[in-house]
């Protein structure tokens, strides 16, 4: 089923990714939910104890899991061999997507990037507890952390909090936008990081190290 599409403009953006000395799996989680380049290093990094869960691809000076082809909505998945388990909460698949707004007032449309991992026999509110250190707050009936913003992709790729916080609405011309949310729908609980507005390539390279090309056809 197609991902409802989440506009954001949430406030500061503070996810607390405190440092674990831990397993390859929890380094694993702990880089993901930056919603950076950090978690394809750990993957090549930890390539030899991660790689029992599902495929792993060298995709430049980088790695990711290999996924299957998209769907009709454009979303490519593999479903691990067997769960990644943390905390006692089983992590049992991981995605990208990645559409595209018909919205052409400005010349061009807003794009939407999404990756992350679906979760079994557990609530939300379930992972919020068990992670504490992700900084995971209530938004609407999911939780998320508060999201960052760039201003204008066109002079600058840094990120800054986003204090003009509102819902519901399109992000502004040139705006990007970025945040982890934790959703529960159709009766599955997801992790997922997005990228929504006007991203340039420079900022998607920077962010999506997995992406060999840029584009709607290489999530």
């Amino acid at each position: 089923m197609k991902r409802s599409i989440k506009y954001l403009s949430m406030a500061v953006f503070a996810l607390a990714a405190n440092a674990w000395a831990g397993s390859a799996e929890e380094e694993l989680l702990n880089a993901f939910v930056k919603c950076d380049a950090s978690m394809f290093d750990i993957l090549k990094n930890k390539q030899e104890q991660l790689s029992k869960y599902a495929p792993i691809e060298k995709v430049g000076k980088t790695a990711r899991f290999q996924l299957g082809s998209a769907d009709e909505d454009g979303k490519r998945q593999v479903i691990f061999n067997k769960p990644i388990i943390v905390n006692g909460i089983h992590f049992s698949s991981f995605s990208a997507e990645y559409s595209e707004l018909p919205v052409n007032e400005t010349g061009k449309n807003p794009v939407f990037y999404f990756w992350g991992f679906e979760v079994e026999e557990a609530r939300a509110a379930d992972l919020v507890v068990k992670f504490p250190q992700w900084g995971l707050k209530p938004m609407g009936k999911n939780f998320a952390t508060p999201s960052q913003i760039i201003i204008n992709s066109h002079q600058s790729v840094r990120w800054q909090p986003n204090m003009q916080a509102t819902t519901g609405s399109i992000p502004a011309k040139n705006t990007v936008e970025k945040l982890l949310i934790l959703e529960e729908s159709n009766g599955k609980t997801s992790l997922y990081c997005t990228i929504q507005g006007y991203p340039n390539d420079k900022l998607i390279r920077r962010e999506r190290l997995d992406l060999i090309e840029i584009g709607r056809a290489h999530v």
